[in-house]
């Protein structure tokens, strides 16, 4: 939104309509020079923000106002000055400005379809209000189905998902874009094999730290549609949190993970995952020979929710 400075057939205007802005205050004139009218100043907006526009109008305050009367000194005599000027809207500028009304209330929380907090519904979920906190908090929007909005709980998670629920869980930051994406296999742009809507998440998270990807022979990559183990997310929710210090265990809370290279059941995220065992983050399966955080194993979307609500009440 400002002075762009380009009349409305100019290519910087055709530009910013081709890709999709939606025009508003548009078919008006905020600029009259030797009697000729045009529009200089313009507001656009994206689709979705369009639909919150309730109107949109130029503000003719100014271009049709005399230019002696304007803020101007030049070729005014001191008592010009003085009598000339008012203390009002009118002439404090040579152009007009976009007037705007909107409504930002923010859209309702969806509700899943396929989530219960009843155990006598087939749909029951044990993490259904940690989903529910999902939702409501924008972590998770779901799937927009013909019956209703789904959240797929017992789904396998991919990467590209986790990006987006950890980046939304803190709040999206703002964070300097690297010229290039740091991953070979991670593209913002929609024509490229490799582009995916996740692209901004994925980028944070490397950033940030959050996550280093795979060395390989074409370069560093995500894998943003591989499905995410639960030692990885449990390194990612660790990183996300600052890598707190804690007392490390002498026997780790799980049997099945080890700091211990030398161990079977060695876990580069043994550090990691025994903050999450320690804090309550995770309470793994009891079996007979003990707690098991089955770390190799792929993640659901239901144990993400989970894990994010009590990271969340920890904080």
């Amino acid at each position: 939104m400002g002075d762009l400075n380009s009349y409305g057939q100019e290519d910087p205007i055709q530009v910013l309509r081709e890709a999709g802005y939606v025009e508003l205050g548009g078919g008006d004139y905020s600029y009259v020079f030797d009697g000729q009218w045009g529009s200089l100043d313009y507001a656009f907006a994206s689709s979705t923000m369009a639909e919150q526009v309730t109107d949109s109008a130029h503000l003719h305050i100014n271009a049709d106002e005399p230019s002696v009367l304007d803020y101007n000194t030049n070729f005014k005599s001191a008592s010009q000055i003085e009598s000339l000027f008012a203390p009002d809207m009118y002439r404090t500028s040579d152009h007009d400005p976009v007037l705007i009304g909107l409504d930002l209330t923010a859209p309702a929380a969806p509700e899943f379809t396929d989530v219960s907090a009843d155990p006598a519904s087939p749909l029951y979920s044990e993490h259904a209000e940690a989903i529910a906190w999902m939702a409501a908090e924008g972590i998770s929007t779901g799937w927009v189905t013909e019956d209703g909005t789904e959240f797929r709980p017992l789904a396998h998670a991919k990467r590209d998902a986790l990006a987006a629920f950890l980046y939304r869980a803190a709040g999206e930051p703002d964070f300097d874009m690297p010229a290039q994406s740091p991953f070979v296999d991670v593209s913002s742009d929609p024509s490229s094999p490799h582009y995916t809507e996740h692209w901004e998440a994925i980028t944070w998270m490397a950033v940030t730290g959050l996550s280093q990807g795979y060395e390989t022979a074409a370069g560093v990559e995500y894998r943003p549609l591989s499905r995410v183990t639960r030692d990885a997310v449990a390194s990612f929710l660790y990183r996300a949190n600052g890598e707190p210090e804690f007392d490390m265990p002498t026997e780790g809370p799980f049997v099945d993970v080890s700091a211990d290279p030398a161990s079977s059941v060695f876990s580069e995220h043994a550090v990691a995952i025994a903050w999450m065992g320690e804090t309550g983050l995770s309470t793994g399966w009891e079996t007979p020979a003990g707690a098991e955080f089955r770390p190799v194993s792929p993640i659901t979307r239901d144990a993400i929710a989970a894990f994010l609500f009590r990271l969340d009440g920890l904080r």
